[in-house]
C-alpha cells in the first residue's frame, strides 16, 4: 500500500513538473517568434539617382551599338563594416517618369543607422550569376567575378556599364544620391585609311588574340583607377586565364569607303612584352595595294613610340582607339597568318586614343564641343613626353595658360606636345589650362624619377 502511495505521487509530480517544462518551452518559443517578427518588419524608401554615360562627339556615333543606351539597371547595396563593405543585397533601378531617361530611381531597404555604398551595373544582368550574390561577401571578392563574355564578335545592340556611388550613405527618407558617372566596361576600335584608293584600296580587318571574357567592374586599386580624373590607368583581366584568349579570328569587312568603324568592341587586354608579339592584341588588315587584284596584307598593333622603341599598350575600358593607316610602302603578305607571324611591315599605322570619360560634348558660346584625349599624363625620365589630342568644332581660338611644373608644350594644329625638363633631376606634379572662349579644362602632368 505504501509502495502504490509513493509511485502515485511520483508520478503526478513528474506529470506537473514535465507540463510546466512544456509550458515554459511554448511560451519561450512565442516569445522568441515575436522578437524575430520584430526584426522583419523593414520598411522600403525610394532613393533617386542620376546616371551619366560620356558620349562620344557625333563624328564617332555608334551605327550598330547604341553605346550609351541604359536598359536594365542593378544596384548591389554594400553595407560599410568597419575598412570593408559587405554585400547585402541587390535592387533593380529604373527610370523616372518624364526625366527623358536622366533621372532613375530605386527601392531600397531604410537603414539611417548604418552606411551603404552603391554599385551600378547597366545592361549587364545576364552576366550577373545568383551564386555570386552571398550576403556578406567583400565587394571587391564578389565583383571581380561578375565578367560579360562572347563567342566571337560583340553583338549585343548595348554596352556592360558600371559606376558607384563616391561615398557611403546611410538609408534614409529623401536622399538623393549625386550624379554617378558610367563606363563602359568595352573599347571601341576603328580602322581608317588616310590613302587615296589608288594608292591603297581597305577592304577588311582581322582581330587576332582577342579576349573572350572581361571584367564589368574593373579593378579600382591606385595602379588601376583615378576616380577623381574618372580615369582607367591599366587593364583588369579576368583572374582565370583559362580559354580568356579567343583562338580564331574576328573578322570585319569594309561597310563604309576607307573606313572599317562603329563595329569593334573589344575586352581590356594588358600589355605584353615585345618577344611574346605572337600573345599580343592586333590587328590584320586586308587590302589592295596599288590596285592589285590580289589582297595583300599587313600586321597592326596596338603600340606606342618611347624614343627609338616601340611599346605594347594596354586595351582599356572606355577608351576609343582610331588606326588610322598614313602609310602603304609596298605590297603585304599573301595571307592573314604570314602577315599575323610577322612584325608590321610595308604599312604605317598611327593610333589615335580616346579616354571616352573625358569625350563630353561641352558647348561653350553655342553648339560647339570639345573633347581631349585624356586629362593626365603620368611622365617618368624613360618617357618624358606625350601627346594631347584635341578633338573640336570650336572655329576660334584657343590657348594654353597657368602652366604649372617642370616642362613646356608646343602646339601643333590639333595637337598639344608636352615635354618634361629631365634635367631637374626630381619629381614633380604639374599642370596646365586650356582655354577657349568661357570654357577651361586642367590637364594633370605629373613627373615621377
Amino acid at each position: 500500500m505504501m509502495l502504490e502511495r509513493i509511485r502515485n505521487w511520483l508520478t503526478e509530480k513528474y506529470i506537473h513538473s514535465l507540463l510546466f517544462l512544456l509550458s515554459a518551452l511554448v511560451v519561450g518559443c512565442q516569445e522568441k517568434e515575436e522578437v524575430i517578427a520584430g526584426t522583419q518588419e523593414i520598411e522600403d524608401v525610394e532613393v533617386v539617382f542620376t546616371l551619366r554615360a560620356s558620349s562620344s562627339p557625333s563624328t564617332y556615333a555608334a551605327i550598330t551599338v547604341e553605346e550609351d543606351e541604359i536598359r536594365e539597371i542593378d544596384v548591389l547595396v554594400f553595407k560599410e563594416e568597419g575598412s570593408d563593405e559587405m554585400y547585402a543585397y541587390t535592387s533593380r533601378g529604373k527610370i523616372t517618369a518624364g526625366t527623358d531617361g536622366k533621372e532613375f530611381s530605386v527601392i531600397l531597404e531604410k537603414d539611417p543607422l548604418n552606411t551603404y555604398r552603391f554599385v551600378i551595373l547597366v545592361n549587364a544582368r545576364s552576366f550577373i550569376q545568383d551564386d555570386y550574390l552571398l550576403k556578406g561577401t567583400l565587394k571587391e571578392v564578389l565583383l571581380a567575378k561578375i565578367e560579360s563574355a562572347v563567342n566571337g564578335r560583340w553583338e549585343s545592340e548595348t554596352l556592360p556599364m558600371w559606376g558607384e556611388s563616391s561615398v557611403c550613405y546611410p538609408i534614409d527618407e529623401g536622399m538623393f544620391i549625386p550624379s554617378i558617372q558610367l563606363l563602359r566596361s568595352l573599347a571601341k576600335v576603328d580602322l581608317i585609311s588616310k590613302l587615296n584608293t589608288d594608292d591603297f584600296e581597305l577592304k577588311e580587318v582581322e582581330v587576332r588574340n582577342w579576349k573572350t571574357r572581361g571584367r564589368i567592374v574593373p579593378d579600382t586599386g591606385d595602379d588601376y583607377w583615378d576616380p577623381a580624373l574618372t580615369l582607367v590607368k591599366k587593364a583588369s583581366e579576368p583572374a582565370s586565364k583559362t580559354g580568356l584568349t579567343g583562338i580564331l579570328p574576328l573578322t570585319y569587312d569594309q561597310v563604309e569607303e576607307k573606313a572599317i568603324r562603329n563595329q569593334i568592341y573589344l575586352h581590356e587586354a594588358a600589355a605584353v612584352e615585345e618577344y611574346e608579339d605572337l600573345e599580343a592584341t592586333c590587328l590584320i588588315i586586308g587590302g589592295y595595294y596599288k590596285k592589285q587584284t590580289e589582297l595583300s596584307y599587313y600586321r597592326a598593333d596596338f603600340r606606342q613610340k618611347t624614343g627609338d622603341q616601340y611599346i605594347y599598350m594596354d586595351i582599356l575600358r572606355n577608351h576609343h582607339y582610331s588606326l588610322n593607316i598614313t602609310g602603304v610602302y609596298d605590297e603585304g603578305y599573301v595571307t592573314p597568318d604570314s602577315a599575323f607571324l610577322y612584325k608590321q611591315a610595308n604599312i604605317t599605322v598611327e593610333i589615335t586614343t580616346w579616354n571616352i570619360g573625358d569625350m563630353a560634348d561641352i558647348p561653350i558660346g553655342g553648339n560647339y564641343t570639345f573633347s581631349f584625349s585624356q586629362s593626365r599624363f603620368d611622365l617618368t625620365p624613360d618617357v618624358p613626353s606625350a601627346v594631347l589630342k584635341v578633338d573640336t568644332d570650336y572655329p576660334g581660338a584657343w590657348m594654353i595658360e597657368d602652366l604649372q611644373g617642370a616642362f613646356t608644350v608646343e602646339t601643333k594644329g590639333n595637337e598639344i606636345h608636352i615635354q618634361v625638363d629631365t634635367g631637374i633631376g626630381q619629381s614633380f606634379n604639374g599642370s596646365f589650362g586650356f582655354k577657349a572662349a568661357h570654357f577651361t579644362k586642367t590637364i594633370y602632368v605629373n613627373y615621377t624619377i
